[in-house]
Order: structure tokens, then sequence, then C-alpha cells
């Protein structure tokens, strides 16, 4: 079974594709020649794409090299070639959706035997995040892989959360169609050991993501509600972080601690009950 090792290259060191591929001298060509055999010339002749591509099994003959690069193409790139001569990453999107959504299911049941339903579905919920998944790609180096056009690339739109999800979604959707389920579990426990490492922290940590969810939570039900976020108001004391919480205009609690993040995380948590009760 293959183990995945990722290297991860500072941001300052970080090199896209996107560039590569439009300062490319062949690039005037490009559209006289098969699209997807033009990109695939640029990630084998360059030893830094070859490396992160093969981290996803690009060199690897069970997995399809043109269904790596649907993965990582955004339809503004194949708006450029006119005809779009293959699909973007969208349909593989649906599909990895699904799949690392399963995942982390089955991983947060297996690892959380005390915890409720209610509480596993609020973990899933931060694990599946499109910020957590563009964290993802980004220590796996995946954001430098993503095939863009002009305007996307001027616009920098490979450090793009959202797109970053999406690409994300989509390599894990081509591989799940051709690793067996072991082994991609095993890919997938190497992505998120990667990211550990990077950031020095636990991805699986309930009780930061609980701590997230529940400001998030708020959000949700103030947005739907009142249309306007939570105004946390907050000043440093002796005893610590003084935060008093508003909702469209209405005082819904004060909470002191030294954590001006508990503080926060405690306001919201009466608000929610208080809103749940009207």
């Amino acid at each position: 079974m293959k183990t995945t090792s990722f290297k991860h290259s500072e941001a300052t060191h970080r090199t896209f594709l996107s560039h590569c591929i439009f300062k490319s001298k062949e690039n005037l060509s490009a559209l006289n020649q098969n699209s997807k055999l033009f990109i695939e010339n640029i990630i084998e002749k360059d030893a830094t794409y070859k490396g992160i591509a093969n981290l996803f099994y690009w060199s690897d003959e069970r997995v399809l090299k043109g269904s790596l690069i649907e993965a990582w193409t955004h339809k503004s790139y194949l708006n450029e070639l006119g005809d779009h001569p293959y699909q973007s990453y969208e349909r593989w999107e649906f599909l990895g959706d699904s799949v690392f959504g399963n995942f982390i299911t089955e991983q947060l049941f297996a690892k959380f035997q005390s915890k409720n339903e209610g509480q596993l579905s609020k973990l899933k919920s931060q694990l599946v995040s499109g910020n957590m998944m563009s964290k993802l790609a980004v220590s796996s180096g995946l954001d430098q892989l993503i095939i863009l056009g002009k305007g996307e690339v001027k616009r920098e739109s490979f450090k793009n959360p959202a797109l970053l999800a999406d690409i994300f979604e989509a390599t894990i959707g081509v591989l799940s169609l051709r690793l067996p389920k072991d082994e991609l579990v095993c890919f997938l426990e190497g992505v998120i050991s990667t990211y550990e490492n990077i950031n020095s922290t636990n991805f699986y940590n309930a009780e930061s993501l609980l701590k997230k969810e529940v400001k998030g939570e708020l959000q949700e039900l103030t947005m739907r509600r009142f249309k306007t976020l939570p105004d946390y108001q907050s000043k440093e004391t002796k005893k610590g972080f003084e935060i008093n919480l508003y909702i469209d205009g209405k005082f819904y609690g004060q909470e002191v601690n030294q954590s001006k993040k508990m503080a926060q995380k405690l306001c919201a948590e009466k608000a929610i009950k208080e809103l749940n009760l009207n």
C-alpha cells in the first residue's frame, strides 16, 4: 500500500502551475494541440509540479492523468479554449464531497464513542467545511496545481479558499474511483497528518472545534432571524476579557474570562439558548 509523505514548501517559495502555463513559450500553440497533453507535458517537465502531482497518484498507472487534470481545471481556463475540450472539476467535486464526508463521519464515529449524534454532527460540520478543506489543500501543495484562465490567474484565485476546497474534493473524487477504500483512507489520513505536522495542531481536537462551532451556529441563527451578525464588544479588565454581546441592538449577556475566545463562546451559548426559547 502506498504511504503518502507530503513535503511542504513555504508560501513565499510556492510556484503555481497556472503561472507556468501562461509563461510557457509553447502556450501560443496550445490551442492547436491536445489541451490535456499540453498540461501533462508541463507537469512532467517540472520537478516541483510532478513531485506534488505524484502525491496524488499522478504516476500511478491505476489513476488516469487526464482525470486528475480535469479535477484541477477551473472552467475559466476551458472558456479560453473555446470549445471546451474536456470537463472542469465540477462533476468530480460532486463525487468527492460525498466521499470525504463519509470518511470524516466514519473517523468521528470511531474516535468519539462518547459523543452523541448532535455533537458528532457539529464536529463534522467543522471538519468538512470549505475553510478546513482549503487548508488541507494548501498543506498538501494542491493549490499549486490549480489550472486557471488568465483573468483568474491575475486575481490570484489559486489562493481562493472556496476554489481550493472544490479542487480538494474533486481530487478525492478521482481517486475514490481508482483506489481500494483502505488505500484511499490511508491517503486521506496522510493528508491530515501533514496538515497537523505543518500547523502543530490536532485535526480532531473536539474541544477547539466545538468552541468554533457554537459561534458559527449563533451567526447562522442571527443571519436567518435578524439578517445581522452578532456584535461581540470587548474590553480588557483586571479579571480578564469582558465580552458584552449584542444582537440587532439588544443585549444578550456578559462574560468575563482570561480567554477572549472562551468569553465569546460562553456569550454565544447563552444567546443561542435564549433565542431558541423565543
